[in-house]
């Protein structure tokens, strides 16, 4: 009884290295995938004044601005606060995010809406 209990448990062990060693990427292989990630969502946001992002570096620093120009191993930023142009690698970026609305941002709007219509639809009489 105490074998199989024994062999029982070393075939668990045995699967879950053998699982975890297939599931987990290395070093290169996520840093391959950030930097497909970053190209495409500068490729997604495009170029010009309407570009504007928040760039997250490697090192821990923040940059904003907009995108002026996009190319095969770097894109220039134009920083927002000195409108000086930076050129940045995308491999030094960790990642890149947008003027989307923060979550407070989206509840506020939908309760706006809510109040709006509810004084739309169910106006109150005072008489």
């Amino acid at each position: 009884m105490l074998r199989k209990y024994l062999s029982f448990t070393l075939a668990i062990i045995l699967l879950q290295i053998t699982a975890g060693l297939a599931l987990s990427s290395t070093k290169a292989e996520k840093d391959a995938a950030r930097l497909a990630r970053v190209k495409a969502e500068v490729a997604k946001r495009g170029t010009g004044e309407k570009a504007r992002i928040r760039v997250k570096m490697l090192d821990g620093t923040t940059i904003k601005g907009f995108i002026e120009q996009a190319g095969a191993d770097n894109f220039v930023l134009r920083e927002s606060e000195t409108f000086a142009p930076k050129t940045i690698a995308y491999i030094e970026v960790a990642k890149i995010a947008g003027k989307e609305w923060s979550t407070s941002q989206k509840i506020l709007f939908g309760l706006a809406v809510l109040a709006v219509v509810s004084v739309v639809l169910f106006p109150h009489n005072t008489d």
